[in-house]
């Protein structure tokens, strides 16, 4: 999966390495995961991208 800019929560290493999973996966993921792993982990990589809904941040 192609990601682009860098993501808009300040996140921990862990959370990073999900997200670098995500992009080295790309679409061969769903070939060999369940379904909902790969949906559950498309879906937390778009939140790390959006921008915070909390002012202060």
């Amino acid at each position: 999966m192609r990601l682009v800019g860098k993501p808009k929560l300040d996140l921990r290493e862990d959370a990073r390495d999900f997200i670098d999973l995500y992009g080295s996966l790309g679409q061969r993921a769903e070939n060999f995961l369940p379904r909902h792993i790969v949906d559950n982990l498309k879906t937390f990589t778009h939140l790390c991208y959006e921008e915070p809904d909390e002012p202060w941040q």
